[in-house]
């Protein structure tokens, strides 16, 4: 198991020898070898002993923070050491506009290939009615996908992400049941359970990314694509970007589809911006989908092997760094 998830709100974790702990009402809730701790993720209210977090780092495992709710809080990382060259290139390639527009553009024109297909493989099955107004949809993306090489500027490759974001989750939204609510992508907070479960997946998939930017010695907070922003892990979000069709909404669609969600998983919080959240059972059936998903084998192109998707993300991780240090010609986005 190689990212451990506590979720249980008031448990305690700690270190009993070689082996990771974790205590709820002196019941113990998970017992394993703190060895096969790659990440850990604490939800909401779970304490770490100091021990548990001393060793941690001499493991070098990366150990992310968030609320019950999902929201990001912060991490808790080793030392980044002997990474100077990378991150000096890093600042030299990514913070110009215009060494950073041909690495954004292949992000994105792989993250509107990948979200054609999601949505195209989603309404396979759909009915006749549906199926047609997805593929107006996926035929309008692919119109998008084709201007991508001429955007002049990050910003106009921004109009372009825009663009196709807007047509595939319209499409989205004719495809999934009318009783939920959803009627496109928004947040901040998320106004329907949609949006939540959307938004709760891209917070799983926002920390696998930065543990990954992290391990390859990258600084997250400097990007390519994503404007640069106070608290905002830029280059995370953008390596995100091809993946969040393929982890995320290839997971959250199907639960809907198939009434695995039930409005007992979420809560409406009150409030000058009232928003929807899973509660705790809803968090529990979407970590497990995204844990599935991101251990199945998929085939990565670049190599023309078959691997974990988990660590395509790594591979893409390095893939940027050694397109970022000289050692690759371009860069190229992953097309599931």
């Amino acid at each position: 198991m190689p990212v451990i998830y506590l979720t249980d709100q008031g448990a305690m974790a700690h270190k009993k020898g070689e082996r990771l702990i974790v205590e709820k009402k002196s019941d113990v809730i998970l017992d394993m070898p703190l060895i096969h701790v790659e990440q850990l993720v604490v939800m909401g209210n779970v304490q770490l002993s100091a021990a548990l977090i001393t060793q941690l780092l001499l493991q070098e495992v990366d150990v992310a923070f968030f609320s019950s709710y999902g929201k990001y809080r912060g991490r808790l990382t080793p030392p980044a050491l002997g990474f100077a060259q990378l991150r000096h290139r890093q600042y030299q390639v990514l913070g110009n506009a215009q060494t950073a527009l041909p690495i954004a553009k292949q992000a994105i024109q792989a993250k509107l290939a990948n979200q054609r297909r999601t949505l195209g493989r989603l309404a396979a099955t759909a009915g006749s009615q549906v199926q047609a107004t997805v593929l107006r949809a996926t035929q309008t993306m692919q119109g998008i996908e084709g201007q991508v090489s001429a955007a002049r500027d990050l910003d106009s490759l921004r109009g372009y992400e825009g663009s196709g974001a807007a047509a595939y989750f319209g499409g989205l939204k004719d495809l999934l049941p009318p009783g939920w609510g959803f009627n496109g992508r928004q947040y901040r907070p998320p106004p329907d359970a949609v949006n939540a479960a959307l938004s709760f997946g891209y917070a799983l998939l926002q920390s696998a990314v930065l543990g990954m930017v992290n391990l390859v010695g990258f600084d997250p907070y400097l990007g390519f694509f994503h404007t640069i922003d106070y608290n905002r892990p830029s280059l995370a979000l953008d390596l995100m970007e091809e993946f969040r069709p393929v982890v995320v909404d290839a997971i959250v669609a199907p639960l809907f589809l198939r009434n695995q969600f039930t409005a007992q998983d979420f809560r409406r919080e009150p409030g000058a911006k009232p928003g929807v959240y899973l509660v705790e059972d809803g968090r529990r059936r979407l970590i497990e989908a995204h844990e599935k998903q991101m251990a199945t084998p998929v085939l990565y192109p670049r190599k023309k092997e078959t691997t974990a998707l988990r660590r395509v993300i790594e591979e893409q991780a390095r893939h940027l760094a050694n397109v970022v240090l000289g050692e690759a010609g371009s860069y190229q986005g992953y097309e599931a």
